[in-house]
């Protein structure tokens, strides 16, 4: 005995007929959940470079703080001294 795939259908559709209503909202839920998964990739990578970007720039503003901070001061000679040293 053979049964068709129309046979087969029709019979998933009178079932589901009365819950038409929950088989929509699942049907609705699990596109907007494969969209999702769909679109998540894209969504992190842009997150992380954003957050990359931002990283980039704290850390070059405050390494050439820290590197200046190790360098002795560069304040330029006291007067005395350059009269000291003309004379």
């Amino acid at each position: 005995m053979k049964i068709r795939l129309q046979q087969y259908w029709k019979l998933l559709v009178d079932y589901l007929k009365p819950q038409k209503w929950r088989v929509s909202k699942f049907a609705i839920a699990l596109l907007a959940s494969i969209g999702l998964q769909l679109v998540n990739p894209q969504i992190l990578r842009y997150f992380t470079e954003c957050h990359l970007v931002i990283l980039k720039m704290f850390l070059t503003t405050h390494i050439s703080h820290i590197h200046k901070s190790l360098l002795p001061p560069s304040h330029p000679p006291h007067k005395s001294l350059l009269l000291l040293q003309s004379s």
